[in-house]
């Protein structure tokens, strides 16, 4: 269950649980989060058109725990030359405005009910990019 100030928006273990992951039958689609989420989804498509070396994944966890580093592959990726240290205190000074705290709670159940439903794009996604990065760890939910 899903709360927000004891007040209950939304009760997962009645709309999801479904064991493939199809975005085309799965009724849970309706929901543009849950939708969007799967990215296993959207990249097979882009996979299939464009050469997988010219894609770089980046776990956003990764950029918002070290965005000096994760910065740094960027630039390397796209051949750049790399800023001069002035830019990563720059960056680093800077807040991340699109981050913010919930102060939605998500209970034990349906955290799990998230982890089951996610797994099957989760593991596509991984072997796809051959990645580990993109499956969850119990910590990650």
């Amino acid at each position: 269950m899903l709360e927000n100030h004891g007040n209950v928006l939304l009760h997962f273990g009645n709309t999801l649980f479904f064991p493939d992951v199809n975005p085309h039958t799965c009724f849970v689609f309706q929901s543009n989060i849950i939708r969007a989420s799967l990215y296993y989804v959207y990249l097979s498509d882009w996979l299939s058109v464009y050469p997988r070396d010219q894609f770089l994944f980046i776990k956003s966890e990764n950029y918002f725990n070290n965005r000096s580093e994760t910065l740094r592959e960027v630039f390397k990726f796209l051949g750049l030359e790399e800023p001069d240290r002035n830019f990563y205190s720059a960056v680093n000074a800077m807040g991340i405005y699109n981050r913010q705290k919930s102060t939605l709670r998500i209970d034990t159940a349906t955290k799990e009910l998230l982890r089951q439903f996610y797994a099957p794009a989760n593991a596509k996604l991984s072997s796809l990019l051959n990645m580990k990065v993109f499956l969850w760890r119990k910590s990650e939910i």
